[in-house]
Protein backbone atom coordinates (compact mmCIF):
# COMPACT_ATOMS: atom_id res chain seq x y z
CA UNK A 1 0.00 0.00 0.00
CA UNK A 2 2.94 2.67 0.90
CA UNK A 3 4.93 1.58 -2.36
CA UNK A 4 1.86 2.44 -4.29
CA UNK A 5 0.99 5.88 -2.55
CA UNK A 6 4.63 6.74 -3.28
CA UNK A 7 4.01 5.80 -6.91
CA UNK A 8 0.91 7.86 -6.93
CA UNK A 9 2.73 10.64 -5.72
CA UNK A 10 5.70 10.29 -8.24
CA UNK A 11 2.92 10.64 -11.08
CA UNK A 12 1.67 13.56 -9.47
CA UNK A 13 5.28 15.01 -9.29
CA UNK A 14 5.65 14.27 -13.19
CA UNK A 15 2.35 15.35 -14.09
CA UNK A 16 3.25 18.87 -12.12
CA UNK A 17 6.55 19.28 -14.05
CA UNK A 18 4.95 18.77 -17.15
CA UNK A 19 2.60 21.60 -17.08
CA UNK A 20 5.52 23.84 -15.52
CA UNK A 21 7.39 23.23 -18.85
CA UNK A 22 4.24 23.68 -21.03
CA UNK A 23 3.46 26.63 -19.23
CA UNK A 24 6.86 28.23 -19.72
CA UNK A 25 6.36 28.11 -23.37
CA UNK A 26 2.59 29.97 -23.27
CA UNK A 27 1.46 26.83 -24.03
CA UNK A 28 -0.90 26.99 -20.75
CA UNK A 29 -4.55 27.49 -20.77
CA UNK A 30 -4.56 30.03 -18.47
CA UNK A 31 -2.43 32.51 -20.23
CA UNK A 32 -5.33 32.80 -23.24
CA UNK A 33 -7.19 34.97 -20.19
CA UNK A 34 -3.61 37.37 -19.34
CA UNK A 35 -1.47 36.74 -16.44
CA UNK A 36 0.93 38.04 -14.02
CA UNK A 37 4.23 38.99 -14.38
CA UNK A 38 7.43 38.52 -12.77
CA UNK A 39 10.08 37.86 -13.88
CA UNK A 40 8.66 34.88 -16.53
CA UNK A 41 10.59 32.94 -18.71
CA UNK A 42 9.38 32.09 -22.27
CA UNK A 43 12.74 29.87 -23.52
CA UNK A 44 12.30 28.14 -27.06
CA UNK A 45 8.41 27.85 -27.38
CA UNK A 46 6.90 28.19 -30.96
CA UNK A 47 3.35 29.60 -30.24
CA UNK A 48 3.25 30.58 -34.31
CA UNK A 49 0.93 27.89 -35.37
CA UNK A 50 -0.88 26.69 -32.33
CA UNK A 51 -4.16 28.53 -31.85
CA UNK A 52 -4.63 27.85 -28.09
CA UNK A 53 -1.44 29.45 -27.44
CA UNK A 54 -2.33 32.77 -26.52
CA UNK A 55 -0.35 34.92 -24.94
CA UNK A 56 -2.27 38.04 -24.08
CA UNK A 57 0.26 40.91 -22.50
CA UNK A 58 -2.54 43.76 -23.14
CA UNK A 59 -3.85 43.40 -19.66
CA UNK A 60 0.14 43.43 -17.98
CA UNK A 61 0.55 47.24 -17.35
CA UNK A 62 3.64 47.91 -16.78
CA UNK A 63 4.97 44.36 -17.89
CA UNK A 64 8.62 44.65 -16.91
CA UNK A 65 11.80 42.38 -17.42
CA UNK A 66 10.09 40.09 -19.56
CA UNK A 67 12.71 37.09 -20.48
CA UNK A 68 11.75 35.93 -24.31
CA UNK A 69 14.53 34.11 -25.91
CA UNK A 70 14.80 31.79 -29.64
CA UNK A 71 10.87 32.04 -29.90
CA UNK A 72 8.79 31.98 -33.20
CA UNK A 73 5.90 34.56 -32.60
CA UNK A 74 5.09 34.34 -36.40
CA UNK A 75 1.74 35.57 -38.00
CA UNK A 76 1.05 37.54 -34.51
CA UNK A 77 -1.95 39.60 -34.69
CA UNK A 78 -3.90 41.86 -32.24
CA UNK A 79 -5.74 40.08 -29.52
CA UNK A 80 -9.54 41.20 -30.26
CA UNK A 81 -8.46 40.68 -33.89
CA UNK A 82 -11.11 38.00 -35.89
CA UNK A 83 -9.17 34.67 -36.05
CA UNK A 84 -5.98 35.99 -34.14
CA UNK A 85 -3.46 32.64 -34.29
CA UNK A 86 -0.58 33.79 -31.50
CA UNK A 87 0.35 36.81 -30.07
CA UNK A 88 -0.30 40.12 -29.24
CA UNK A 89 2.09 42.72 -27.45
CA UNK A 90 0.00 45.61 -27.11
CA UNK A 91 0.93 47.18 -24.00
CA UNK A 92 4.18 49.07 -22.29
CA UNK A 93 7.25 46.42 -22.14
CA UNK A 94 10.68 47.80 -20.35
CA UNK A 95 13.57 46.15 -19.95
CA UNK A 96 12.47 43.49 -21.46
CA UNK A 97 14.34 40.63 -23.59
CA UNK A 98 13.06 39.17 -26.72
CA UNK A 99 17.19 38.05 -28.49
CA UNK A 100 16.83 35.78 -31.62
CA UNK A 101 13.09 36.12 -31.60
CA UNK A 102 11.34 35.67 -34.67
CA UNK A 103 8.42 38.76 -35.10
CA UNK A 104 7.35 38.56 -38.78
CA UNK A 105 4.51 38.90 -40.23
CA UNK A 106 3.27 40.04 -36.91
CA UNK A 107 1.23 42.48 -35.99
CA UNK A 108 2.75 45.02 -33.07
CA UNK A 109 1.22 48.37 -33.49
CA UNK A 110 0.62 50.61 -30.58
CA UNK A 111 3.03 48.79 -28.43
CA UNK A 112 5.86 50.78 -26.17
CA UNK A 113 9.57 48.65 -25.91
CA UNK A 114 11.43 51.02 -23.59
CA UNK A 115 15.13 49.92 -22.71
CA UNK A 116 14.12 46.31 -24.35
CA UNK A 117 16.89 44.12 -25.92
CA UNK A 118 15.93 42.33 -29.56
CA UNK A 119 19.07 41.84 -30.43
CA UNK A 120 19.08 39.56 -33.73
CA UNK A 121 15.37 39.56 -33.72
CA UNK A 122 13.53 39.26 -37.26
CA UNK A 123 10.05 41.73 -37.98
CA UNK A 124 10.18 40.87 -41.59
CA UNK A 125 6.97 42.26 -42.95
CA UNK A 126 5.64 42.98 -39.67
CA UNK A 127 2.99 45.49 -38.76
CA UNK A 128 4.68 48.56 -36.66
CA UNK A 129 2.19 50.96 -35.99
CA UNK A 130 2.58 53.66 -33.53
CA UNK A 131 5.37 51.19 -32.39
CA UNK A 132 8.22 52.74 -29.98
CA UNK A 133 11.43 51.34 -29.70
CA UNK A 134 12.89 53.97 -27.85
CA UNK A 135 16.35 53.07 -26.12
CA UNK A 136 16.11 49.99 -26.80
CA UNK A 137 18.68 47.17 -28.39
CA UNK A 138 17.71 46.83 -31.93
CA UNK A 139 21.68 45.74 -33.42
CA UNK A 140 21.34 42.71 -35.82
CA UNK A 141 17.27 43.12 -36.45
CA UNK A 142 16.36 42.40 -39.59
CA UNK A 143 13.15 45.04 -40.85
CA UNK A 144 13.03 43.99 -44.59
CA UNK A 145 10.06 44.67 -46.47
CA UNK A 146 8.55 46.07 -43.12
CA UNK A 147 6.57 49.21 -42.94
CA UNK A 148 7.83 51.68 -40.88
CA UNK A 149 6.44 54.87 -41.90
CA UNK A 150 2.93 55.14 -38.86
CA UNK A 151 4.87 57.08 -36.22
CA UNK A 152 7.19 54.37 -35.24
CA UNK A 153 9.60 55.86 -32.67
CA UNK A 154 13.28 54.83 -32.53
CA UNK A 155 14.95 57.40 -30.36
CA UNK A 156 17.83 56.35 -29.07
CA UNK A 157 17.94 53.04 -30.32
CA UNK A 158 20.68 50.87 -31.20
CA UNK A 159 20.45 49.35 -34.62
CA UNK A 160 23.88 47.91 -35.50
CA UNK A 161 23.68 45.46 -38.20
CA UNK A 162 20.75 46.25 -38.79
CA UNK A 163 18.88 45.02 -42.19
CA UNK A 164 15.94 47.49 -43.38
CA UNK A 165 16.34 46.59 -47.23
CA UNK A 166 13.31 47.64 -49.41
CA UNK A 167 11.24 48.95 -46.03
CA UNK A 168 8.91 52.32 -45.66
CA UNK A 169 10.53 54.11 -42.86
CA UNK A 170 8.99 57.10 -43.96
CA UNK A 171 8.19 59.94 -41.46
CA UNK A 172 10.08 57.58 -39.25
CA UNK A 173 11.93 59.08 -35.79
CA UNK A 174 15.86 57.73 -35.40
CA UNK A 175 16.57 60.84 -34.05
CA UNK A 176 20.11 60.16 -32.34
CA UNK A 177 20.07 56.48 -32.78
CA UNK A 178 23.40 53.96 -33.84
CA UNK A 179 23.00 53.06 -37.55
CA UNK A 180 26.61 51.83 -37.84
CA UNK A 181 27.25 48.58 -40.22
CA UNK A 182 23.04 49.03 -41.62
CA UNK A 183 22.05 47.88 -44.62
CA UNK A 184 19.09 50.60 -45.47
CA UNK A 185 19.46 49.75 -49.58
CA UNK A 186 16.44 50.89 -50.99
CA UNK A 187 14.54 51.46 -48.21
CA UNK A 188 11.99 54.91 -47.86
CA UNK A 189 12.83 57.73 -45.31
CA UNK A 190 11.38 60.29 -46.65
CA UNK A 191 10.60 63.09 -44.21
CA UNK A 192 12.09 61.29 -41.49
CA UNK A 193 13.74 62.38 -38.54
CA UNK A 194 17.68 61.46 -38.44
CA UNK A 195 19.37 64.05 -36.55
CA UNK A 196 22.47 63.15 -34.79
CA UNK A 197 22.39 59.56 -36.16
CA UNK A 198 25.60 57.67 -36.31
CA UNK A 199 25.42 55.68 -39.79
CA UNK A 200 29.21 55.08 -40.62
CA UNK A 201 29.74 52.39 -42.73
CA UNK A 202 26.13 51.64 -43.51
CA UNK A 203 24.71 51.45 -46.96
CA UNK A 204 21.70 53.54 -48.56
CA UNK A 205 22.04 52.55 -52.55
CA UNK A 206 19.38 53.72 -53.73
CA UNK A 207 17.45 54.68 -51.06
CA UNK A 208 14.69 57.76 -50.47
CA UNK A 209 15.93 60.61 -48.07
CA UNK A 210 13.65 62.96 -49.43
CA UNK A 211 13.64 66.03 -47.44
CA UNK A 212 15.09 64.05 -44.86
CA UNK A 213 16.47 65.78 -41.95
CA UNK A 214 19.85 64.56 -41.20
CA UNK A 215 21.62 67.82 -39.49
CA UNK A 216 24.40 66.83 -37.42
CA UNK A 217 25.06 63.12 -37.79
CA UNK A 218 27.62 61.16 -38.85
CA UNK A 219 27.72 59.62 -42.05
CA UNK A 220 31.23 59.02 -42.80
CA UNK A 221 32.04 56.03 -45.25
CA UNK A 222 28.24 55.45 -45.93
CA UNK A 223 27.55 54.69 -49.80
CA UNK A 224 24.82 56.67 -51.11
CA UNK A 225 25.20 56.31 -54.48
CA UNK A 226 22.14 56.67 -56.74
CA UNK A 227 20.57 57.64 -53.48
CA UNK A 228 17.62 60.84 -54.01
CA UNK A 229 18.52 63.14 -50.94
CA UNK A 230 16.46 66.03 -52.55
CA UNK A 231 15.80 68.67 -50.64
CA UNK A 232 17.21 67.15 -47.62
CA UNK A 233 18.94 69.01 -44.57
CA UNK A 234 22.72 68.09 -44.23
CA UNK A 235 23.65 70.88 -41.79
CA UNK A 236 26.83 70.16 -40.21
CA UNK A 237 26.51 66.59 -41.15
CA UNK A 238 29.79 64.47 -41.43
CA UNK A 239 29.95 62.86 -44.66
CA UNK A 240 34.19 61.78 -44.79
CA UNK A 241 34.62 59.34 -47.58
CA UNK A 242 31.17 59.05 -48.42
CA UNK A 243 29.76 57.81 -51.50
CA UNK A 244 27.71 59.75 -53.13
CA UNK A 245 28.13 59.20 -57.00
CA UNK A 246 24.77 59.21 -59.22
CA UNK A 247 23.52 60.87 -55.98
CA UNK A 248 19.95 63.91 -56.02
CA UNK A 249 21.20 66.41 -53.81
CA UNK A 250 18.70 69.23 -55.58
CA UNK A 251 17.82 71.69 -53.39
CA UNK A 252 20.26 69.99 -50.61
CA UNK A 253 21.03 72.37 -47.56
CA UNK A 254 24.86 70.83 -46.95
CA UNK A 255 25.78 73.91 -44.92
CA UNK A 256 29.10 73.03 -43.00
CA UNK A 257 28.84 69.69 -43.80
CA UNK A 258 32.58 67.74 -44.36
CA UNK A 259 32.57 65.77 -47.38
CA UNK A 260 35.98 65.65 -47.40
CA UNK A 261 37.24 63.14 -49.71
CA UNK A 262 33.74 62.31 -50.60
CA UNK A 263 32.90 61.03 -53.83
CA UNK A 264 30.50 62.93 -55.49
CA UNK A 265 31.18 62.16 -59.21
CA UNK A 266 27.82 62.44 -61.81
CA UNK A 267 25.51 63.92 -58.65
CA UNK A 268 23.26 66.68 -59.20
CA UNK A 269 23.29 69.34 -57.05
CA UNK A 270 21.58 71.49 -58.87
CA UNK A 271 20.38 74.69 -56.30
CA UNK A 272 21.95 73.11 -53.51
CA UNK A 273 23.65 74.94 -50.48
CA UNK A 274 27.00 73.97 -49.22
CA UNK A 275 27.97 76.76 -48.16
CA UNK A 276 31.41 76.14 -46.00
CA UNK A 277 31.16 73.16 -46.79
CA UNK A 278 34.59 71.30 -46.81
CA UNK A 279 35.53 69.41 -49.69
CA UNK A 280 38.76 69.01 -49.65
CA UNK A 281 39.90 65.90 -51.57
CA UNK A 282 36.31 65.15 -52.92
CA UNK A 283 35.19 63.79 -56.33
CA UNK A 284 33.60 66.67 -57.81
CA UNK A 285 34.00 64.84 -61.64
CA UNK A 286 30.52 65.71 -63.80
CA UNK A 287 28.78 67.17 -61.25
CA UNK A 288 25.68 69.14 -62.07
CA UNK A 289 25.73 72.15 -60.14
CA UNK A 290 23.33 74.97 -62.10
CA UNK A 291 22.42 77.41 -59.21
CA UNK A 292 24.73 75.75 -57.15
CA UNK A 293 26.06 78.02 -53.49
CA UNK A 294 29.44 78.01 -54.33
CA UNK A 295 31.26 79.39 -51.09
CA UNK A 296 32.67 76.00 -50.43
CA UNK A 297 36.57 75.07 -49.04
CA UNK A 298 38.47 72.89 -51.42
CA UNK A 299 42.26 72.15 -51.65
CA UNK A 300 44.90 70.42 -54.64
CA UNK A 301 43.19 67.49 -54.42
CA UNK A 302 39.77 68.24 -55.01
CA UNK A 303 39.12 66.73 -58.34
CA UNK A 304 37.18 68.41 -61.22
CA UNK A 305 35.69 67.33 -64.74
CA UNK A 306 38.00 68.09 -67.76
CA UNK A 307 38.23 71.06 -69.42
CA UNK A 308 37.63 72.87 -66.03
CA UNK A 309 40.89 74.63 -64.78
CA UNK A 310 41.68 72.12 -61.10
CA UNK A 311 41.88 75.06 -58.73
CA UNK A 312 39.17 76.54 -56.59
CA UNK A 313 39.50 79.78 -57.97
CA UNK A 314 37.27 78.91 -60.89
CA UNK A 315 34.20 78.50 -59.19
CA UNK A 316 35.09 81.34 -56.40
CA UNK A 317 35.85 78.66 -53.74
CA UNK A 318 37.44 79.00 -50.89
CA UNK A 319 40.73 77.47 -51.67
CA UNK A 320 43.01 75.90 -48.75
Amino acid sequence: MILKVEYILIFIVILLLCYNLLSSCGCGKGLADGFSVGYQSYSNCDVSQKEKCIINIKKMIPCNNLYVSDCDFQNAWPWDSPGSPSVHFSSYVENGEFQNTNFSKSNLSNSTFHKCDFNKSNFQKSILENVNFKNSNLSGTNFSNTNLSQSIMMANADLTDSIIISSNASGIYLRNSILKNANLSNSIFNNADLIGTNLINSSLVGAKLINTRLSDSTLNNVNLSGADLSGADLDNAKLIGADLSGADLTNAYLGGADLSGADLSGADLNNADLTNANLSGANLININRNNMKQEIVCNKDTKFSKGFKNTCERYKWTYI
